[in-house]
């Protein structure tokens, strides 16, 4: 019985990790033959856009993985620095990644993508992200175990 209760288990993680990967789009470039693969950009239902989306670019034998973070600012300030807080206590720190920003229906929107290193992957695989700072801007993380799944998508998206 015991064993049947851990094959159902197993067996109902891996069907909502699929259903969730059916989020990611994939798209090739006819040019290049580079692969991407995003997670979704917009929360659905509501056009609101998420605060962290997880990219993958595969290019011959080289991939990478990176992160775009989104938030919003009331007043406009061009600087760099990027720290990723996770719910375990450890952080992701960038002070030298760049901000975009630009002008948002309430503000400033603040955007930042960096590339992750295998050792940020394994981090962020271990432990739920619970906030980032873009420059001053903070941001608080809604729907954290999401984001830990789009990142796992991400990682096995072919």
């Amino acid at each position: 019985m015991k064993k049947l209760l851990s094959i159902f288990f197993i067996l109902s993680v891996t069907s909502n990790l699929f259903s969730q990967c059916s989020d990611i789009t994939k798209e090739v470039d006819k040019f290049t033959g580079e692969t991407k693969f995003m997670s979704p950009s917009f929360v659905e239902d509501n056009l609101q856009e998420h605060p962290v989306v997880f990219y993958k670019k595969i290019l011959g034998k080289d991939t990478l993985i990176m992160i775009r973070l989104e938030t919003k600012g009331e007043t406009i300030s061009i600087e760099k620095g990027v720290i990723i807080l996770l719910n375990n206590g450890k952080k992701i720190s960038r002070p030298d990644a760049k901000i975009n920003v630009s002008v948002g229906d309430q503000g400033f929107n603040y955007s930042s993508m960096i590339v992750l290193s295998n050792e940020d992957v394994k981090m962020l695989k271990e432990s739920l992200i619970a906030s980032f700072r873009l420059y001053i801007y903070d941001c608080e993380v809604p729907q954290i175990r999401y984001y830990k799944e789009m990142l796992n998508c991400i990682i096995i998206a072919k």
